[in-house]
């Protein structure tokens, strides 16, 4: 458990997923016109079903680290915060912004701002959502009120202009004092937000607000839920759910259908037994159909588990119950993996394997069962530089976006800027 220890930085950003919902097959991937910076290349292995292009670096440049990436379903918008000044012209609040870079024109744009274009005197704080077509961005804002400390979440309509609030820290009753994690439908309707109790012993609720008609739907546990994602059309919410106080550690993973109002837990083998050790993360490819859960459980999949009840990734197709387990790569029984995000069709799963030697990430293709180096250098062996502090989900084709620092070969060298890096993968 050292690995998981010292890496908890990345985990904690990994967890807060986004979704990412699928698009028409008739799309296609944008190709970036002003390709950046190429900090790397590599091959494939195997069948070669993942291939492994060059990674561009999209804040080339930069005069400040760049954080919180994510990218839009139909691969063409990368949305993330920064503290450079320099990426849009007039930048002068002196804070964190809110960016969109444009893949197919290369034009960064700043979403944090008013109504009319105006930059917010506070900036744009956290890790944004953004829409399927990249029309919607949600992001947080120090206060909802000029005149407040009211923090919440925003709604900008990139075409429109328009903002508006999603949730703030007054809209639930109980003293919630922060809102974390969010995730957004595809057409940017509903906005799905985790909100954080006050005093000793803390409690959550999933808060999803519907944009057209103003409803705001609240879901109480007596447990700590957190980390929500949304299906494309957001009728499924999964999310987990956590209780540290009334006894042994409880924590499972679960889907709200706001259909039916129903909850169905997801942790789960294929006849329905529950898992017997604790579930830690969950994401749902954006159809609802897959859903890919990190837990210590031994009894999700027939045969003996290589690592016994250390946590793995695991696939699980919700219409037939199956379930697939991700092993470390290398080093199956005394390693363990972590969830990075799954894609809109729910075919390639990133994720973090941690084994002896170094830590790497890597994409599992479901279909195949191969799993690549998500980040080779250019012979396809693990990276020269550090690993990616935060990775973004998956966008519909398997491309995913993340930030990382490059090392220097000199220890005394000045700390590297932080910059957001697209990684194609097909």
């Amino acid at each position: 458990m050292g690995a998981l220890r010292r890496r908890t930085g990345v985990l904690a950003a990994v967890c807060a997923l986004t979704l990412t919902p699928s698009v028409p097959a008739t799309v296609t991937a944008a190709t970036p016109a002003d390709t950046g910076s190429s900090t790397s290349t590599g091959t494939s292995t195997g069948t070669g079903r993942i291939k492994a292009p060059s990674v561009i670096r999209l804040t080339e440049g930069a005069n400040g680290d760049s954080d919180n990436p994510t990218i839009s379903a139909n691969g063409r918008y990368v949305a993330f915060s920064s503290h450079a000044s320099n990426l849009v012209p007039d930048d002068t609040n002196e804070n964190a912004d809110i960016f969109v870079r444009d893949l197919r024109t290369g034009r960064t744009e700043r979403v944090s701002t008013d109504a009319e274009g105006n930059q917010l005197p506070q900036g744009g704080i956290g890790a944004p959502a953004i829409s399927a077509t990249g029309r919607y961005v949600v992001h947080e804002v120090p206060s909802l009120d000029p005149y407040e400390q009211r923090p919440g979440f925003v709604r900008k309509d990139r075409v429109t202009g328009a903002v508006d609030p999603v949730a703030g820290i007054d809209d639930v009753k109980g003293g919630f004092r922060t809102l974390a994690p969010k995730a957004v439908s595809a057409d940017g309707r509903q906005v799905a937000v985790s909100i954080r109790g006050r005093g000793p012993r803390p409690s959550e609720a999933v808060a999803v607000r519907d944009m057209e008609t103003g409803v705001l739907s609240v879901l109480n546990s007596r447990l700590l839920i957190s980390t929500p994602t949304l299906t494309a059309d957001g009728r499924f919410l999964a999310h987990m759910d956590r209780d540290r106080y009334s006894g042994p550690i409880v924590s499972m993973a679960r889907m709200w259908d706001r259909g039916k109002d129903r909850m169905i837990r997801l942790d789960t083998a294929r006849d329905g037994t529950p898992a017997d050790h604790r579930t830690l993360d969950v994401a749902l490819s954006s159809g609802g159909r897959y859903a890919a859960l990190v837990s210590r459980a031994t009894n999700l999949v027939p045969g003996q588990d290589a690592n016994g009840d250390e946590q793995n990734v695991f696939v699980k197709n919700l219409r037939t119950g199956a379930l697939q387990r991700i092993d470390a790569v290398g080093s199956p029984e005394t390693g363990f993996t972590h969830l990075g995000g799954i894609s809109g069709d729910g075919r390639y799963v990133l994720f973090i394997s941690y084994g002896e030697g170094a830590d790497d990430w890597y994409v599992w293709d479901r279909t195949s069962g191969e799993s690549v180096l998500a980040y080779p250098d250019t012979a396809g062996g693990p990276p020269s530089y550090s690993s990616p502090g935060r990775v973004s989900p998956l966008d519909s084709y398997g491309n995913l976006v993340s930030t990382y620092r490059e090392e220097s070969a000199d220890p005394a060298a000045p700390l590297q800027r932080q910059h957001i890096h697209l990684r194609r993968l097909g």
